[in-house]
């Protein structure tokens, strides 16, 4: 039976310039979100680990999958629950056997579990949507309060469908891991981006159990769930866009808030952490000396709880000074999600042979990682372009692999929040 949490410690602080000139209609802000969980916050956590075990894994690759999911229960703690699931053209819970239920952590639990885990073989196909509904049945059992969490490993695509993931929003969290190169990135995407999950590739299968072993380690860590981010706008204000801006980039999606202005988005489980969020939104054009309030923001717990708000606002002036200055944490973020936006296009160019165009968008990322001093993302794309130290040309890499091109689509989504003056400033 689990117990609401402890009330953590939190803050919401809004950056904007809120000053515009006569006539325009775009405000846009940055929500700092900062969660402080006291350790009596945690409740007992739920995880779910589903292993693709299709005929594709056979090998090297089912023999670390085993490993790490291996790897994953041996983190958990006593008391935590938890479920293995298999999955091919179709889901088995491997363990615990019987009807759709968590088993408790205990020594003997885990010594079972790995017994389940180190008998499985590959077989079949790929098949996404029983993994998903599976593990959301399997989650469903948890009471409302406790942090429930699924990690999904696979090295190929399989069906996805739209109607599975609206049915499984809000009833869990989900990472993704990515191994081989014959994995979507963008159906992993669909998945991370509905269940409020992080994608991940695991380039060398050596590194597999590690990996999972933190992350289980991290989901524990996890103690306040279902957290949400409610925006409370006028009528005559459009919110246009909320976008989790780091320490990833994923746009979010609102929830029924019960009609009229309010606007409910999901944040899943969260530890003691900070995350920033970018909103846009649109509002009536004004003149010199106007000011209203744009929207309340609002951090919500899993019960209704709030806790902690800030507010967004809009000055019209005259002075183009002030209307034209951009807040620094808008201008930083702004630029991450262009050049983001910019190897995504590339990448999506390069998939369907237009050279010419991915050459030049993904030629125009590196320059801005560049400039603003995205090592990570530099050193990713050098996997995929590069550019002539004479002449500044840009090509493509002629031994270019397809991990190379899933390593750079995995880390659009990853954004840093130090700001490096653009070059020449």
């Amino acid at each position: 039976m689990s117990t609401a949490p402890p009330t953590p410690l939190s803050r919401l602080e809004v950056h904007q310039n809120p000053c515009l000139p006569e006539g325009a209609q775009d405000v846009h802000a940055i929500a700092t979100v900062t969660v402080d969980a006291p350790a009596a916050a945690a409740s007992s956590p739920a995880q779910v680990i589903v292993i693709d075990r299709s005929y594709s894994m056979s090998g090297d690759k089912i023999a670390r999958a085993r490993e790490a999911a291996v790897a994953a229960v041996d983190a958990l703690r006593d008391g935590s629950r938890f479920a293995v699931i298999a999955g091919n053209g179709r889901a088995e819970q491997i363990y615990p056997l019987g009807p759709a239920a968590l088993a408790e952590a205990t020594p003997t639990s885990r010594d079972a579990a790995r017994g389940a885990i180190l008998a499985l073989g590959p077989d079949g196909g790929t098949n996404l949507v029983p993994w998903l509904e599976l593990a959301s049945a399997l989650l469903s059992t948890v009471g409302p309060g406790d942090v429930r969490h699924t990690t999904i490993l696979t090295d190929g695509q399989g069906n996805l469908t739209d109607a599975v993931l609206r049915r499984c929003a809000g009833t869990f969290t989900c990472d993704c891991v990515g191994i081989g190169e014959d994995w979507s990135p963008e159906q992993l995407r669909r998945i991370t981006t509905a269940l409020s999950g992080t994608r991940h590739f695991v380039e060398d299968l050596d590194d597999l159990p590690g990996f999972f072993r933190r992350q289980a380690e991290q989901t524990q860590d996890r103690g306040m769930a279902d957290l949400a981010l409610v925006v409370k706008a006028p009528g005559q204000v459009r919110v246009r866009k909320v976008t989790q801006v780091y320490p990833t980039e994923r746009e979010l999606t609102a929830r029924d808030g019960g009609g009229g202005p309010v606007h409910v988005y999901p944040l899943g489980s969260w530890g003691s952490e900070s995350r920033d969020y970018q909103l846009w939104f649109r509002v009536p054009p004004r003149q010199p000396g106007a000011e209203i309030r744009v929207a309340q923001v609002m951090l919500v717990s899993g019960e209704g709880q709030e806790l902690a708000r800030g507010r967004v606002l809009a000055q019209w002036t005259a002075d183009l000074a002030l209307a034209t200055a951009v807040d620094p944490k808008v201008e930083h973020y702004t630029g991450q999600l262009e050049q983001n936006g910019l190897i995504r296009e590339g990448l999506a160019a390069l998939e369907t042979g237009q050279t010419r165009e991915a050459t030049a968008k993904l030629g125009r990322a590196r320059e801005l990682a560049v400039e603003s001093g995205r090592d990570d993302l530099v050193t990713a794309l050098e996997r995929v372009v590069d550019q002539d130290p004479v002449t500044g040309t840009v090509r493509l890499r002629s031994r270019m692999s397809r991990a190379d091109t899933l390593n750079l689509d995995v880390g659009t989504d990853r954004t840093t929040r130090e700001m490096t003056p653009r070059r020449g400033e």
